[in-house]
C-alpha cells in the first residue's frame, strides 16, 4: 500500500523511523482514553510495558503485525495495529486478522481519520486472504462500547 492522500493529511505504512512518535502517539491516546478509570500507577505500569520506541520498532518489524499511521504536517496523529495469529476461541475462521488497536488523537476525533483506518485494515486483512477480522476491545473502553 503506497502512501495515500486524504483530506486529513497521509495515510502510510509505519517505518522503523516512526518508532518514537508512534510511541508518542500511543502512550498520550491511551492516557486520554483510560486515564479516569485507572489509577496514576496503572497507566505507568501498562505504559512502560506497552509503549516505547524500542518496543515500537520491534512492532513495525514484526512479520506478524502490520501498522499503518496518519499524519498531518509531518505528526502522526492516528494509527492501526493489525495482528495475524492465533485467534481466541470466540472466532471461529481459519485465516482470521486482528484489528488490535486503532488510536487517533483526540484533536482529530470526528474528522474521519477512524473512519479511513479502518478502511485500511479491512482492506489489507482483505488482501492477504483474512476469512474473518476481529477488533480487540478492552471492556471498559468508553468509546468502543458503541460498536
Amino acid at each position: 500500500m503506497r502512501p495515500e492522500v486524504r483530506a486529513w493529511g497521509v495515510l502510510r505504512k509505519a517505518e522503523s523511523g516512526d518508532a518514537l512518535a508512534l510511541a508518542q502517539l500511543e502512550e498520550r491516546t491511551f492516557r486520554d482514553t483510560f486515564a479516569a478509570t485507572n489509577t496514576a500507577e496503572d497507566l505507568a505500569l501498562h505504559c512502560g510495558a506497552h509503549y516505547g520506541e524500542a518496543i515500537q520498532r520491534r512492532e513495525i518489524a514484526d512479520p506478524k503485525l502490520e501498522i499503518r499511521v496518519c499524519e498531518n504536517e509531518g505528526a502522526l496523529i492516528g494509527f492501526v495495529q493489525l495482528r495475524w495469529g492465533q485467534p481466541p476461541d470466540c472466532v471461529n475462521a481459519e485465516r482470521p486478522t486482528e484489528i488490535q488497536r486503532l488510536y487517533v488523537s483526540k484533536a482529530w476525533h470526528g474528522q474521519g481519520v477512524a473512519h479511513d483506518l479502518m478502511a485500511a485494515a479491512i482492506a489489507i486483512a482483505e488482501k492477504r486472504g483474512a476469512d474473518a477480522v476481529w477488533l480487540g476491545v478492552w471492556e471498559h473502553n468508553p468509546r468502543d462500547r458503541v460498536l
